[in-house]
């Protein structure tokens, strides 16, 4: 499935082998096409994967390929998960 820019309700899930339901910090750092970070808020998608669904136009608000990567707090632990890539189409 190909993904537009602006799209919203788009879940984005990244399985990042643990179980993360104790995990009191769940987010999905993001790099833009253009260089600019930031971070969504996530939610623990069956035990092992970092959900976000994307909630306005503003989520992916570019096109071209973003960055995503997995950031938990567990306890005194601060994990980072494998950086995956999502590419983001142009809509007419």
């Amino acid at each position: 499935m190909k993904v537009y820019r602006e799209t919203v309700g788009l879940a984005i899930k990244i399985n990042v082998g643990f179980d993360i339901s104790s995990c009191e910090v769940i987010k999905i750092l993001y790099e833009k096409p253009d260089g600019t970070k930031g971070s969504w808020d996530g939610q623990v998608v069956d035990q092992t994967k970092v959900g976000y669904v994307t909630a306005s136009p503003e989520d992916l608000d570019m096109s071209k390929t973003w960055k995503l990567q997995p950031y938990l707090e567990c306890g005194t632990q601060r994990l980072y998960g494998e950086t995956k890539t999502l590419t983001v189409y142009e809509h007419l």
